[in-house]
């Protein structure tokens, strides 16, 4: 069976632990055969956004609990930083982890990710894309 390569932005991380769906990396990873990637970049911003005020309240945890949750089913890469062309400069470390990862999909909820053209056989898709072809 062929590994499946992911790369999944912070928008769905964060959707992710809104809606206490961990589980479904247990599924995502071990029975549909998939690596999802992380790299320095992704966890800062991570762990920034989990950081932020409004969401104070609304995770009950820790913030190292959800970090750790994401370390375990995620594989590190160092990145080099090329990739120029997406509207949100932000996110140009997003389609670099994708490209340096060999992934097949982009996951993101983030427009101008999704939007965001790229000459390589990468899929860039919505966390509800996702799901059909994942769960």
């Amino acid at each position: 069976m062929q590994i499946n390569s992911i790369v999944m932005d912070v928008n769905v991380w964060i959707t992710i632990f809104l809606n206490k769906q961990a589980f479904w990396f247990e599924i995502i990873v071990k029975e549909k055969k998939t690596q999802i990637f992380r790299c320095k970049e992704l966890t800062e911003e991570l762990k920034d956004v989990l950081g932020r005020k409004k969401f104070k309240d609304i995770f009950n945890n820790p913030i190292s609990d959800y970090i750790s949750i994401y370390e375990y089913y995620t594989k590190n890469l160092q990145i080099r930083r090329v990739f120029k062309d997406c509207s949100d400069t932000n996110d140009n470390y997003l389609f670099d982890l994708a490209e340096q990862s060999k992934s097949q999909y982009l996951v993101s909820g983030d427009k101008a990710v999704l939007t965001t053209m790229v000459n390589s056989p990468l899929k860039i898709i919505s966390l509800s894309d996702f799901k059909q072809i994942f769960l």
